[in-house]
């Protein structure tokens, strides 16, 4: 049998949040006393928030999961990574945030009317220069990648 560490999390489909998994808790963000979870805030510090008497929960309603870039260059912005509550990490460490983004782009277009031809060929369409731009296309309130709901627990020890 293996033994998860303290701070392991998993993802859980359970519908009823009110049974639990013996010594699992959600991931919400919530601040716990460190004495009534000592295994845990050893584990996890203050990465998330916190003070010196309490560690927070990692808050993970919502959010993708990433790895730490811990050095490899994967993530191009990690100084601009910032805590997820008051006292937690920031930059390249475990417990940071990003907000969301899309990276700057342009969609080129065609010529609409002019020169268009090959070599010795030349051919001249006419007609009149329209707005060279595309449409709006896409939702309405976030760029992401298909998905499904899970809740996250992390493992508290026992």
């Amino acid at each position: 049998m293996t033994t998860l560490p303290v701070g392991a999390i998993i993802p859980f489909v359970g519908s009823n949040l009110n049974s639990l998994p013996a010594n699992w808790l959600l991931c919400d963000g919530r601040p716990l006393a460190s004495t009534d979870y000592p295994a845990l805030s050893g584990a996890l510090d203050n990465a998330f928030g916190g003070d010196s008497t309490s560690f927070n929960l990692p808050d993970l309603r919502g959010m993708f999961l990433r790895g730490v870039d811990g050095g490899a260059g994967n993530d191009p912005d990690t100084t601009g990574r910032t805590a997820q509550a008051a006292g937690g990490n920031t930059g390249d460490a475990v417990g940071t945030r990003q907000q969301d983004e899309i990276v700057s782009h342009a969609h080129a277009l065609g010529q609409p009317w002019g020169y268009h031809g090959q070599g010795d060929y030349p051919v001249y369409l006419q007609g009149t220069m329209t707005a060279n731009a595309t449409g709006a296309t896409g939702g309405s309130t976030e760029t992401r990648p298909k998905n499904v709901y899970v809740y996250y627990l992390i493992y508290a020890g026992g």
